[in-house]
């Protein structure tokens, strides 16, 4: 496809609400590849194994050359490019160690070059990004809240793997639907789970809880059930964060 317009991108920021799907898109992206996934947590190296981690970050990026094609995936990024580190920051190591390996990939300097690597950054938080680190990704991509069409699949497929019956009329569901609105795809799980354990606690309400309780004495899940639980229920993203995601779009993205 970019044979004729040029290299491709070789580094990509995902960005938006948590709990969107950002690291299901990276997976996805090696799977239709063919490219083994490899993964690094920004969070866990700023913190858990900030001693250790500009080893961890070079070697997996000699993992992904040496692998070639891969893509690398690093989650939570922001906290190892962010604006507000202080110069006395360890994590600015991490920090330096992370950028001298885009730049050797981006520069395609080395033996292999690195010409078919794809690094996927992810973040919830591009605003703490610092300014002068967006020109690494030749990509800044929005992931938004799921659309009514997503949300309406996202719960028919929780349905269908928590092996339970369910009765809910073609109405229920898209009056479920719009109830949704605003909710990540974490929240839809949290909101088919929160339902599902509702409605075994009053199943099980007066039974003898000694053993298992037999999967034909619960009855299958309704939007009776799903509407108990939206009284204590509420979407984990305000709309002042997508407000915030909208406008560093409109400013920064690659939303075309």
């Amino acid at each position: 496809m970019f044979s004729s317009l040029g290299p491709a991108p070789r580094c990509v920021l995902l960005f938006g609400p948590r709990g969107s799907g950002r690291t299901l898109l990276g997976r996805c992206l090696a799977s239709q590849l063919g490219a083994p996934f490899l993964q690094l947590s920004g969070s866990t190296l700023a913190t858990k194994w900030l001693a250790e981690g500009e080893k961890i970050i070079r070697a997996s990026f000699l993992v992904a050359r040496c692998r070639q094609p891969s893509v690398l995936f690093i989650s939570e990024v922001d906290m190892l490019l962010s604006a507000h580190l202080s110069e006395e920051s360890p994590i600015n190591r991490l920090k330096g160690e992370l950028l001298a390996q885009l730049d050797s990939l981006l520069m395609g300097s080395g033996d292999d070059g690195g010409n078919q690597v794809l690094v996927v950054c992810s973040t919830s938080r591009p605003q703490d990004m610092d300014e002068g680190l967006r020109r690494y990704f030749g990509r800044r991509v929005l992931v938004p809240l799921p659309d009514g069409a997503a949300r309406h699949h996202i719960v028919g497929q929780l349905l269908a793997q928590s092996q339970h019956k369910y009765c809910l009329s073609v109405e229920e569901l898209a009056l479920l639907v719009q109830r949704t609105e605003g909710f990540s795809g974490l929240d839809m799980a949290r909101l088919c789970q929160e339902a599902l354990v509702g409605l075994l606690h009053v199943s099980a309400q007066g039974m003898d809880m000694s053993g298992m309780m037999p999967r034909g004495q619960v009855r299958p899940l309704t939007y009776q059930d799903f509407e108990s639980v939206f009284c204590k229920f509420q979407a984990s993203i305000s709309q002042k964060e997508i407000d915030t995601y909208t406008e560093w779009n409109k400013m920064f993205g690659c939303s075309q």
